[in-house]
């Protein structure tokens, strides 16, 4: 299954439920953990639409310069 990373209104970052405590590095050794060192594992980042577009791809490009690159925006359908 993908790792699912979140991130809230307040910015904070989860990796499958798990708050990344204000860090990239802890990021990122979240991400690691979860994907036992498999840099192909699939990455679903979903955010909340009131977060700046820059968190979000901010988000991304760290996970990217770690060299994960199967990383998928995830969206909810409008209620």
């Amino acid at each position: 299954p993908p790792i699912v990373i979140s991130i809230d209104t307040a910015g904070t970052v989860y990796v499958n439920q798990n708050a990344a405590k204000d860090s990239s590095a802890n990021l990122l050794a979240l991400v690691q953990q979860e994907s036992k060192g498999d840099h192909e594992r699939r990455i679903h980042l979903r955010a909340d639409q009131a977060l700046s577009y820059g968190k979000v791809v901010g988000t991304m490009g760290v996970l990217n310069d770690a060299g994960y690159a199967r990383i998928a925006l995830v969206s909810e359908a409008a209620k």
